[in-house]
């Protein structure tokens, strides 16, 4: 998916984490809300993080509603040794 900041705001974040791997993430938001979300990077994690930049389309780009969106997810298993609080903070900050 191709992201392009027409009607919105579009942010580009790089970070490496400790026994994770460098993430680098894609945010388009409209209306403060994230309306388009790449994650790539060099890390390790055993499945497809387009589920992770699934769940968060459409949510507020507020660390309350990332964290509500990201609770169903096995975190860890997308970005090993990554917490939900982590990528909250990665994402919203």
């Amino acid at each position: 998916m191709e992201l392009r900041p027409v009607a919105g705001v579009r942010r580009e974040k790089g970070s490496r984490v400790e026994g994770c791997g460098k993430l680098e993430l894609q945010l388009r938001v409209t209306k403060g809300r994230i309306a388009g979300c790449r994650i790539y990077g060099d890390f390790f994690g055993s499945r497809d993080s387009a589920e992770v930049e699934q769940a968060l389309l459409g949510c507020p780009l507020e660390e309350t509603a990332v964290e509500k969106a990201l609770e169903p997810l096995p975190v860890g298993e997308y970005f090993h040794n990554l917490t939900r609080e982590k990528l909250t903070e990665l994402l919203v900050r």
